[in-house]
């Protein structure tokens, strides 16, 4: 322990090069006065927590975390810069634009995708990690759902992340004679799951029964079309065109068996979906396709009950990503920030903002989660400090130690390590 005289002392001769103006006499910068928590940059790469004693607030313990922030990768110079701007307006946001940031973080690290190509793969496949746990948690835990509707967010992200669809689309296409395409009704399956229903229109069309399902998908009442009317003359229209599809089902005799498929489908059966279960990739992936003729206006409450049903198709196949889902679709922010960490421990960009965004957004609960005090604080710190006016805006490689420094604590909190 010591006192804060000599603290002072301690930071002041410590201090090296730009980062002077981190640190002033009276440690205002980075302090939780009511935790009796501080810290003060030693170096970039350098932070000095302090503590007061409880029973003599004038003496302090000491504690040095420094660690070396790998801004080599292309990952990490491209969204690390990209970045700056970004974080930098999130820690001046007055909480009612927080949808809008998470936004641009999650167009940032699309763009990170392409900007990569096809030459650095690994990397590409790392930030498309990135964006769909960033995009699931956008969805989940920030984005305003009209009426608690979470389906046309889902099939979206599905799209983004799926396309092998119209891919294939075009593929068969391609052939001079479609029908004979070995993967020709795995293709009208595929843009079925996805919801492309003019896409399956168009190719089913030329198969033995076509006239009869394109009438069914023609009537197909889709949610988006209803903007201006009631979530419940939604579902009664949606009720009345599936039970007609069951009956025409029970009655009819089709010309090939992929046809008694194709209707099993928009009957939402779930025998079908499980047939099709490689087609679906992924049990996220399939399980939104479900939920399209299940239960469109599924809500993001029950969402995590269709997940496991869903999960158990694929048991022999997942990763720490699929737990990482399934924690965001249970609303567990604490265990999504936790296994990222494990998941992504040689890159912590993801884990530092989405837990700065999740903390702004209020889905992150400190006495509920009972955060270490250390931990508050940086939570203080990255919410109070002006960044812009104690940084210049190409400065963005100190923004990315007050982020590591966040997420390293974190890391310890939520592992049970001791720094």
């Amino acid at each position: 322990s010591i006192t804060k005289k000599q603290l002072e002392a301690v930071v002041s001769t410590q201090s090296t090069g730009n980062t002077n103006y981190f640190i002033q006499s009276n440690l205002r910068m980075i302090q939780d006065t009511s935790a009796h928590m501080g810290a003060a940059w030693i170096s970039e790469h350098k932070l000095l927590m302090f503590s007061s004693n409880k029973q003599d607030k004038a003496q302090f313990d000491l504690l040095e975390k420094s660690w070396e922030p790998n801004l080599d990768s292309l990952i990490n110079k491209y969204i690390t810069f990209e970045g700056h701007s970004v974080f930098s307006e999130v820690q001046m946001s007055s909480g009612n634009d927080i949808q809008s940031h998470s936004h641009a973080y999650r167009s940032l690290l699309r763009a990170a995708i392409q900007e990569l190509g096809p030459e650095n793969e690994d990397d590409q496949k790392l930030v498309a990690l990135y964006e769909l746990v960033w995009s699931f948690c956008e969805v989940l835990f920030i984005e305003h759902l009209p009426g608690g509707c979470v389906l046309p967010y889902l099939m979206e992200l599905m799209k983004w992340h799926f396309p092998q669809s119209i891919e294939l689309l075009d593929d068969v296409l391609s052939f001079d004679e479609p029908l004979e395409h070995p993967k020709f009704w795995d293709c009208i399956v595929s843009l079925l799951f996805q919801g492309q229903i003019d896409e399956a229109k168009a190719i089913i069309k030329i198969t033995p029964d076509g006239n009869e399902l394109i009438s069914f998908l023609e009537k197909m009442p889709l949610l988006q079309n209803f903007a201006g009317h009631s979530l419940s003359e939604f579902k009664i229209s949606w009720s009345m065109w599936q039970e007609n599809c069951k009956q025409y089902l029970e009655t009819s005799n089709f010309v090939v068996d992929q046809s008694t498929d194709v209707m099993g489908i928009l009957c939402g059966n779930f025998e079908v979906f499980q047939k099709y279960k490689d087609v679906g990739q992924t049990w996220y992936s399939l399980m939104t396709s479900y939920l399209l003729y299940s239960s469109p206006t599924v809500t993001v409450a029950s969402l995590n009950h269709h997940a496991k049903d869903m999960m158990g198709l694929y048991k022999n196949y997942l990763t720490p990503l699929d737990e990482i889902l399934l924690s965001a679709m249970e609303f567990d922010a604490h265990t999504v920030l936790t296994k990222c960490i494990a998941q992504f421990k040689n890159n912590w960009w993801l884990v530092a903002h989405l837990a700065d965004i999740l903390h702004h957004a209020k889905q992150l609960d400190s006495t509920e989660l009972q955060y270490s005090q250390q931990t508050q604080a940086l939570l203080k710190v990255l919410e109070d400090m002006q960044i812009k006016g104690l940084l210049k805006e190409s400065d963005s490689q100190k923004v990315e130690t007050i982020r590591l420094a966040l997420v390293t604590n974190l890391a310890s909190s939520f592992l049970n390590e001791p720094w």
